[in-house]
Formats: structure tokens, C-alpha cells, sequence
């Protein structure tokens, strides 16, 4: 459950970003005031430049509800992706919770070797064909191959049906 009483002293986003900093360095988070932007910024949907551009504002209920629980599962010890529940993956942005792991560089370089792999002989994007992606997790894999390469089919497949949900 978010702190209500950062919620109820939070007057502008300012506020709730100094509130959320100090929580969050209390609980060992290191850069905690670039984090509670960027945790912000997640929430919201923008980015940390807009968080700081807005910061003399109002906060909307809503995000500064979202905001609250965000910080209250970062400080438990939640990672960043799964406290803001929301993932970058190359041009992807993705659902994420525990139910998935949090896909690592590492996948993204596999992408890009999947994609080298399917260029054509003139260095056109390869069309057709079909994405299979088994152990899928939030399906970071399957989607950014079939959106970079036109496949009209992906398969993906994982075995907890609760990943299913992050899809969605």
C-alpha cells in the first residue's frame, strides 16, 4: 500500500519526487532523486525530461496513486522494471511483473543477431516466414523480431499461463 501521507503532503510533483527520493535513498537506492523521476516518468507514460519540465505542477490522482505504489515496491526491494511494472526493449515498451523475467541486454544483442542473420542480400528487412518464440515470457523476443522483420505470424509460447496475462 503506497505511504498516504506522502500522497496526502504531495502538492505539486516536485513534492511527491522529493518524498519518493528520500524514501527511496533510505532504502539504499543509489541516484535515489534521478530514480523517483524515472520511476515517475513510467508511470506516466513520459519521459524524465517532461518530469522535470512539469514538476511545478499538480499531479493527476491517478499517477500520483501509481506513483505511491511504484516507490512502495521499489523500496521493498522490487527491481526498477518490475516496481514501475513497465519494460524497455528496443523500440518496445512492455508489461512486466514477476511473472516474467526482465529481458537483459544480452536478449536484445540476440535479437539483433537473429536480425543480421535474416538480412537479405541487398540489406532489405526479411518478409515472411513466421516468429516462434517458446519460453516467451512478456513476449519481448517474438515481438520486436516480428515487427522488425514484416513476419505476418508469430508463435509464442510459454508454459506459466500467467504470462499470458502481461500480453495483454
Amino acid at each position: 500500500m503506497p505511504d498516504r501521507a506522502l500522497l496526502e503532503r504531495t502538492r505539486t510533483i516536485a513534492d511527491a519526487l522529493g518524498d519518493a527520493a528520500k524514501r527511496l535513498a533510505g532504502a539504499g537506492v543509489a541516484d535515489a532523486r534521478r530514480e523517483a523521476r524515472a520511476l515517475w516518468a513510467t508511470v506516466a507514460g513520459t519521459t524524465p525530461g517532461d518530469v522535470w519540465l512539469a514538476r511545478h505542477g499538480t499531479p493527476a490522482p491517478e499517477i500520483a496513486r501509481r506513483f505511491g505504489q511504484a516507490v512502495e515496491r521499489r523500496t521493498s526491494g522490487a527491481p526498477f522494471a518490475y516496481a514501475a511494472g513497465r519494460v524497455d526493449f528496443r523500440t518496445l515498451h512492455l508489461k512486466i511483473d514477476e511473472r516474467a523475467l526482465i529481458p537483459r541486454p544480452e536478449t536484445e544483442g540476440l535479437v539483433d543477431l537473429v536480425l543480421r542473420t535474416l538480412r537479405t542480400g541487398h540489406g532489405q528487412r526479411a518478409t515472411g516466414g513466421t516468429v516462434a518464440d517458446i519460453g516467451t515470457g512478456c513476449g519481448c523476443i517474438a515481438l520486436a523480431l516480428a515487427g522488425a522483420t514484416c513476419s505476418p505470424r508469430s508463435r509464442v509460447s510459454d508454459c506459466a499461463r500467467s504470462c499470458r496475462i502481461l500480453r495483454t
